[in-house]
């Protein structure tokens, strides 16, 4: 009997200590579950605290970038309807008109003409071309012009602008006289050419 009722003891002891660790091991179980959902819930906090930071740092990059846009856009002065339209072009215009002698006179481009000069024999003789001129612009313009001579050795080239100083859509003549210099042993010819130098003048 008294062997009987320490076995039961001993059953009922197992027993409560099997519930006990049980309940310890739950314990844990839950205690460790908590602390993973904490930590983890703590970790999508940082998470989304980083992200919103960020936001917020792009957010502020984005608006100093369009304020320094709206601040060089006030700082540029606009063009006025005056300045875009302004144009500046001085050139030759119409056909040249030989005066007297012979030769070919040829309008290159808007700022480049030839003289060729043919048919001279004697001292003294000439030929004359005379081009005409047009400050195409809205500003005022002065030019000269820049000469080149393909036989100085025998021929004097004299250039006459009839005026220097154009205003806009004025006209002017240039009038290039090409005369013998010197006795050839043969008929001898020359090229002249003329290029326009041009500047506008300052309002």
């Amino acid at each position: 009997m008294k062997n009987k009722d320490t076995t039961q003891l001993k059953m009922t002891l197992i027993s409560i200590s099997a519930i006990i660790i049980l309940a310890v091991g739950y314990a844990i179980i839950t205690s460790n579950s908590i602390r993973l959902k904490q930590a983890k819930e703590n970790y999508i906090g940082e998470q989304s605290n980083t992200t919103r930071n960020d936001n917020e740092k792009n957010s502020n990059s984005n608006n100093e970038l369009n304020n320094d846009k709206k601040s060089n856009n006030n700082n540029s002065t606009p063009k006025s309807s005056e300045e875009k339209n302004e144009k500046f072009n001085v050139n030759y215009t119409l056909q040249p008109k030989i005066i007297k002698g012979e030769g070919t006179a040829v309008i290159i481009d808007d700022k480049n003409a030839t003289f060729n000069v043919t048919g001279m024999s004697l001292v003294g003789d000439y030929a004359e071309v005379e081009y005409t001129i047009i400050n195409d612009s809205t500003l005022s313009a002065s030019f000269s012009i820049k000469q080149t001579v393909s036989n100085e050795e025998y021929f004097e080239v004299k250039s006459d602008i009839r005026k220097k100083e154009l205003l806009p859509n004025e006209k002017t003549t240039l009038k290039i006289k090409v005369e013998l210099k010197k006795s050839p042993l043969d008929v001898v010819t020359t090229t002249i050419k003329e290029e326009i130098i041009a500047t506008p003048n300052k309002k």
